[in-house]
């Protein structure tokens, strides 16, 4: 999965913002650049934890005895099921 840009994540926080700030009810007790800067740090933090756990998912896929080919659809599918794990284990955790 590609990784987005410092400038997509950017991108999306300031639009994030501009729907925050059309919300009626929605008063920012900050200037709107700061509330932007704070939606792309939960962005990054969240763009972190999705690489550690694909990273987890990638090493339990390689530690397998018999794994299938990288890029094969069996490959893959293991991927997703150990993420989904990983993501499950998680959740519990919190």
């Amino acid at each position: 999965m590609p990784r987005l840009s410092n400038d997509r994540v950017s991108a999306i926080a300031a639009e994030i913002t501009t729907a925050l700030k059309k919300e009626p009810g929605v008063v920012f007790k900050q200037m709107d650049n700061a509330v932007k800067m704070g939606v792309v740090r939960a962005l990054h933090t969240d763009l972190k934890a999705d690489d550690k756990l694909t990273a987890a998912a990638k090493a339990k896929v390689a530690s397998m005895k018999s794994k299938p080919p990288e890029d094969s659809p069996q490959h893959k599918a293991l991927i997703d099921q150990f993420y989904r794990e990983e993501m499950a284990t998680l959740r519990k955790i919190r």
